[in-house]
């Protein structure tokens, strides 16, 4: 049976509307705008701070929100036309397909809800946050007549350093307080943060770890505030998306009314893991609230070249960030990471693989990137570590890096191994050993 959803969306350019803001949303538009000729999406998001916010987050996925007309509503994404309203949100009629809000009502073919950051605090001086593009696309604040260009943003997520690199490039100053010993701590592992912390103060943003604002603002100085709408959306919704990610407070969204939806491993701060998302037409549910052809966007499965390879990139000016399959910082006994990065900065590689058999579970790179089919291949066939490091340099995108990269990479992999070798085949003798005595 072919997906309704989908034709139904390739057919007639579907309207999506989005309440609230969020990486996770954006990885789904980014995937939507694939499965359809031309779509629109409508954004509510009560601050103000839409566009300010949405300029931030495809940053970090390398796209650019572009202006369509002179009206500061509506932009562009490729092959998506995005608006936005700040109406507050009143009610939803599942029914029909119908948002209401404080300017009206607005219909919709699907519903997108995002609930992922808590609070993002920024301090200017001359309110600048007054000025009347401040939360457009286009600052151009090297073009007025300010003295004083500083900014400062407390915060240590992904969306706190690419409002900095926003900042950056319009013309301002900025500096992150960073609330913790580390920049994106729980998104990116601390290695790579300390080389993304090194880039960012060379580019002249300042950084001041594990410090906040001070509650007494000296003079002169205004703050603003953008934090989660978390108290618009009590009724259920068929037509509904939630996205891993980093969602504060997830608790506040009543879970039971979101049919179906399963949370794992979520703790009173933030939920780590979601599984089991569906995306439904409200046409598409039957009677026990099932959904008849829906498909996963479960943002976990996001696909590599659509071969089952989990892949992932953030973008910080013209460094980025790369995930293929599976990474993580922590191994235990069977599992181990192999991690290395360059004497001058800017560039890491970080292979995940198992210990027993060697295989690898997953790659990570910073600066470098590597060809997706080469990486696709690499992961299904269970490709050992000692010879996909053989080979990197068949994988390995050409830059003006490359060629200097790969042999040094090699190199501290083989002294590295060989200990694993050694280690490895250690504690086999000894359990065998314990068997007989």
């Amino acid at each position: 049976m072919k997906n309704r959803i989908l034709q139904k969306s390739k057919e007639n350019s579907p309207h999506l509307v989005v309440v609230g803001m969020g990486l996770s949303g954006i990885d789904f538009i980014l995937r939507w705008q694939k499965k359809v000729k031309q779509s629109d999406v409508t954004f509510f998001e009560e601050s103000g701070f839409t566009p300010l916010l949405l300029d931030a987050f495809f940053s970090l996925k390398g796209k650019t929100l572009t202006s369509i007309c002179e009206d500061p509503s509506y932009y562009h994404v490729d092959n998506i036309k995005v608006r936005f309203n700040s109406s507050s949100v009143k009610d939803i009629n599942t029914r029909d397909n119908k948002i209401y809000h404080s300017t009206g009502y607005t219909s919709y073919d699907f519903l997108l809800i995002i609930h992922e950051f808590d609070q993002i605090r920024i301090v200017t001086n001359n309110n600048y946050y007054n000025h009347p593009s401040f939360f457009k696309l286009s600052n151009n604040f090297e073009n007025e007549e300010v003295t004083e260009k500083e900014i400062a943003i407390e915060g240590h997520d992904l969306l706190t350093l690419a409002l900095a690199i926003k900042f950056l490039n319009d013309g301002l100053k900025p500096t992150i307080y960073c609330d913790k010993s580390r920049l994106a701590m729980g998104e990116i592992p601390k290695e790579e943060a300390w080389l993304i912390g090194k880039y960012f103060k060379n580019l002249g943003i300042g950084i001041k770890f594990e410090k906040r604002f001070s509650e007494k603002l000296p003079n002169g100085l205004s703050q603003i505030c953008i934090k989660e709408n978390s108290n618009k959306l009590a009724q259920p919704i068929n037509s509904s998306l939630m996205e891993y990610g980093e969602m504060p407070l997830l608790t506040r969204l009543k879970l039971e009314e979101f049919y179906p939806v399963r949370v794992v491993r979520k703790n009173s701060k933030h939920c780590t893991d979601v599984v089991s998302i569906r995306e439904k037409s409200a046409v598409d549910i039957n009677e026990k609230g099932e959904a008849l052809d829906g498909y996963s966007v479960d943002q976990r499965k996001n696909k590599c070249e659509r071969e089952g390879v989990l892949f992932n990139q953030y973008v910080f000016k013209e460094l980025s960030w790369q995930t293929y399959g599976e990474i993580s910082t922590k191994w235990g006994a069977d599992t181990q990471n192999f991690y290395w990065e360059h004497p001058e900065g800017g560039i890491s590689f970080r292979m995940h693989y198992r210990k027993m058999d060697f295989s690898i579970k997953g790659i990570a790179c910073l600066g470098i990137s590597f060809n997706k089919t080469f990486i696709v291949n690499a992961l299904q066939s269970n490709c050992k570590a000692y010879d996909f490091i053989d080979r990197i340099d068949e994988g390995m995108e050409r830059n003006v890096y490359s060629f200097k990269v790969y042999p040094l990479i090699k190199k501290s992999f083989d002294v590295e191994f060989k200990k694993n070798i050694k280690s490895h085949r250690s504690s086999l003798i000894k359990r065998v050993f314990s068997k007989f005595f």
